[in-house]
């Protein structure tokens, strides 16, 4: 099993020690850890085919099949495997390491593992927003989303808080 954004690459043994682990706790906080998974999980799911918005275009490339996890990224926009998540699922799992780490709501810790994920200049995020400006399409690597460009341009201009308005 391999979630590819992640970079983690675990046994079904490691998964099942996991959903037993979550099983055992209090229902509140099983059911915030299933809220974060399932998002991971939906996002990661309906990325090959995202912003795909007419409907006989999907029609025509899933047909009768389930589209969830189509094994070949259709987006117009840009090409990641399937199995990765968007720029939204890496803002969250970015967003949540962050937290891991500081052991608590830290906003200059989020904004640093921002920044370093997305705006390095060797991310993946980076080299692919360069090739967008030759307008040439899909875009082969990952989409950078509006919010996060504004919330780098932001935080190199040290606005703060960098969030985009």
């Amino acid at each position: 099993f391999k979630l590819d954004s992640l970079h983690l690459e675990i046994s079904m043994a490691q998964v099942s020690t996991l959903v037993k682990s979550i099983t055992a706790l209090p229902d509140p906080a099983k059911k915030r850890i299933s809220a974060v998974l399932g998002a991971a999980v939906a996002d990661a799911a309906s990325l090959p085919l995202e912003w795909i918005y007419k409907d006989d275009t999907m029609k025509e490339i899933v047909g009768n099949k389930n589209p969830e996890f189509w094994p070949e990224c259709k987006c117009p926009f840009f090409t990641i495997p399937s199995g990765s998540q968007s720029c939204y699922g890496d803002e969250l799992v970015t967003s949540l390491k962050a937290l891991a780490t500081a052991g608590q709501v830290n906003l200059d810790t989020t904004a640093q593992a921002i920044t370093k994920h997305f705006g390095d200049p060797d991310s993946p995020y980076q080299i692919a927003l360069a090739k967008r400006q030759e307008k040439k399409f899909p875009v082969a690597g990952p989409w950078i989303n509006g919010g996060v460009i504004q919330f780098l341009k932001n935080q190199g201009e040290g606005v703060n808080p960098p969030g985009s308005p």
